[in-house]
């Protein structure tokens, strides 16, 4: 039974950062498209490139899905990563170990 709560725990971790990388992921690409947008529309002539609106929704959505598509793949090994830090390895009690140790000399 634990063996199964432990997988269910591991496989909500891992998903949770996999959700996490793809709201980065569109935090940025709204970033960069509201900035990008801004200078299209102050100077359309030099920013556009040479495109019309068109080729830069086509532009827009290929980036958006690639972005995303990155977000969730880089939330996906974050997560298992972590996942070895702070669950297998256990490497997150040797720091608060060593913040103790460092509080205890030097405050």
């Amino acid at each position: 039974m634990e063996r199964k709560l432990i997988f269910l725990k591991k496989y909500l971790y891992i998903s949770l950062f996999a959700i996490l990388g793809v709201l980065c992921a569109s935090l940025i690409h709204g970033i960069v498209e509201i900035l990008y947008i801004q200078l299209l529309l102050a100077d359309f002539g030099r920013y556009g490139l040479g495109l019309s609106w068109g080729v830069w929704i086509y532009i827009h959505n290929i980036l958006a899905i690639g972005l995303w598509v990155l977000g969730l793949v880089l939330g996906f090994y974050f997560g298992r990563y972590w996942w070895q830090v702070m669950y297998v390895r256990h490497d997150y009690i040797w720091r608060k170990e060593r913040r103790r140790w460092l509080a205890k000399y030097f405050d």
